[in-house]
C-alpha cells in the first residue's frame, strides 16, 4: 500500500531528520549569541556588583534596545544581559534583583533543559503523527475526516507545547527564590510590577481581537502571570525570614497558608 511505504520511507530518514531538526534549533541560538556579543557592551558596575553578592564570577552585558528586558543562556557561560530599556526603567536594587533571577537560570542550565524537552516533546509528536497516519488518511465522509484532524492537530499541539510550557513555568518559579535567596525578593516584586505595568500601558487601546490574541499568548507563554510570581515572591521572602530566624512557627504558618491557598 502506498501509506505502508509512505511510513516506511518516514522511518528511513529518522537519523536524518534528528539532526536538520537539532541544527533548526542551535543554528539560530548561536547566531543569536554572535550577534549580542558583537553588538552589547560590559557593564562592569552591575558586574561587580553581582560577582560580590552571589560570589560568582558572572559577567553582565548591556543591550542596545529600548524594550525592557533580561535575558541569559543558562548552560551555555556565565552571562547575563539587560536592555537599555530596563536600565532605564528600573532602579539599581531591581535591576540585580533581575541578574539575580537570570543567575538562576544560569545555575541550573535551564537552556540545556528546555532543548532537551523541546526536542523530545517535538519527536513525541512526530512518532504520534506516524503512528496514526493511516487512521487520519483512512476515507471517511467529511465531517467525520475534518474531526479527525482537528482532533490530531490539538493532541500534537500539546504534546509538543506542554511539557515546555510546564517546565519554564517551573523554571520561572526557581529562578525567582535565587532573587529571595540573596535578600532580592521584594524588589523582584517590584521589578516586575513594573514590567507588566508597561506591558500594559503598550497595549492600552487594543482591540477585541488583538487582546483575545494576547490571552493565548499568555496562555503558552513560559513565564508565569505576574500576579501569581509577585504573590509567591512575598511568601518566600518571608518564609526565608522566617528560616533565617529560626522561627518554627513562622514556617509552618506560612507553609500551611500556601497549601492551603
Amino acid at each position: 500500500m502506498k501509506i505502508d511505504k509512505y511510513l516506511d520511507k518516514l522511518n528511513e530518514q529518522e537519523g536524518e531528520q534528528f539532526i536538520i531538526t537539532l541544527i533548526q534549533i542551535l543554528v539560530p541560538l548561536f547566531l543569536t549569541i554572535i550577534i549580542l556579543y558583537f553588538s552589547v557592551k560590559k557593564n562592569s558596575k552591575l558586574t561587580e556588583k553581582i560577582t560580590k553578592i552571589t560570589k560568582r564570577n558572572y559577567v553582565v552585558y548591556e543591550v542596545p534596545i529600548s524594550e525592557p528586558n533580561a535575558f541569559c543562556f543558562g548552560g551555555f557561560g556565565n552571562h547575563i544581559f539587560v536592555t537599555k530599556g530596563l536600565l532605564n526603567l528600573l532602579n539599581e536594587d531591581e535591576i540585580l534583583a533581575v541578574c539575580l533571577h537570570e543567575a538562576g537560570h544560569i545555575t541550573t542550565f535551564d537552556v540545556v533543559q528546555n532543548l532537551a524537552v523541546s526536542l523530545s516533546s517535538t519527536w513525541v509528536a512526530k512518532a504520534f503523527i506516524e503512528s496514526s497516519s493511516k487512521f487520519l488518511l483512512k476515507t471517511d465522509t467529511p465531517l467525520l475526516f475534518s474531526v479527525k484532524v482537528i482532533f490530531a492537530f490539538i493532541l500534537v499541539v500539546l504534546l509538543s507545547a506542554s511539557p515546555i510550557i510546564i517546565l519554564g513555568k517551573i523554571n520561572e518559579y526557581r529562578a525567582d527564590k535565587y532573587s529571595v535567596k540573596f535578600g532580592y525578593g521584594k524588589h523582584l516584586a517590584s521589578s516586575l510590577t513594573k514590567l507588566q505595568k508597561y506591558v500594559d500601558e503598550e497595549h492600552v487601546g487594543e482591540n477585541a481581537f488583538m487582546k483575545s490574541i494576547r490571552k493565548v499568548s499568555n496562555f503558552l507563554d513560559v513565564h508565569p502571570s505576574t500576579k501569581n510570581r509577585v504573590d509567591r515572591l512575598l511568601k518566600n521572602v518571608e518564609l526565608y525570614k522566617a528560616i533565617s530566624k529560626r522561627n518554627i512557627s513562622g514556617v509552618k504558618t506560612i507553609v500551611s497558608d500556601t497549601i492551603g491557598g
